[in-house]
């Protein structure tokens, strides 16, 4: 892309199927919605004195890391492992990447927005962290193959219709909730069309971590 490039407006590169590596410029400041959503993305990489954006491993992040923007959707791998400095996971960043099996998310996060996993058809299982206040609508829409969701609120977090649309049937989906909590998750919309399990034990601590309850 031209050294001059400011702007990518969004769909930019959206269908185009054949590309499978980009660089950024330094001059670029914005990225439009969807605008590296390239069916054969493999690497995305940004010119290093860009004070806006940057790519590790071939992975789009905001300067900083806080924010996760765009993993190609042919990058090699099943796994992926979200850096522990991110705290959102912005609208399509991870669409249609249907090789992942297994995604990490850090303690650290926040936001999931709108189809930020949409179509993630391989993506067999998720533990969202309890520091999570915020998914949007059809974060996890088409994840065929998902099916185990674990969750470490003892309040259930609303959430909007279209989660998890088009899993089919959504009860296929096992929903691990803190020991004590099920009934309140069966009285939640959407959560409630899964399957829920209490886990053995009681309570979680602020991380991934078990806490014994006596």
């Amino acid at each position: 892309l031209p050294s001059s490039l400011q702007t990518l407006e969004a769909a930019a590169f959206s269908g185009c199927s054949a590309l499978t590596r980009i660089e950024l410029p330094a001059a670029l400041e914005t990225i439009g919605v969807n605008a590296l959503n390239a069916g054969g993305l493999t690497e995305i990489k940004v010119q290093t004195d860009n004070t806006h954006f940057e790519a590790v491993e071939g992975v789009l992040y905001n300067h900083g890391k806080t924010k996760l923007l765009r993993y190609p959707c042919k990058k090699p791998g099943t796994t992926f492992a979200v850096p522990a400095s991110v705290t959102t996971i912005e609208a399509y960043a991870v669409f249609r990447c249907a090789a992942l099996e297994s995604i990490t998310l850090p303690d650290a996060l926040e936001t999931i927005r709108h189809d930020a996993f949409n179509e993630c058809t391989a993506l067999k299982s998720i533990t969202i962290p309890k520091s999570v206040t915020t998914i949007g609508n059809f974060a996890f829409q088409q994840c065929a193959a998902l099916k185990d969701v674990t969750v470490l609120w003892n309040t259930p977090l609303t959430l909007p219709p279209g989660v998890f649309s088009g899993i089919t049937p959504p009860t296929s989906v096992t929903l691990h909730v803190p020991g004590g909590t099920g009934e309140a998750y069966q009285g939640k919309d959407v959560w409630k069309e899964l399957t829920i399990e209490e886990l053995p034990w009681g309570d979680f601590d602020n991380g991934l971590h078990w806490k014994y309850d006596a």
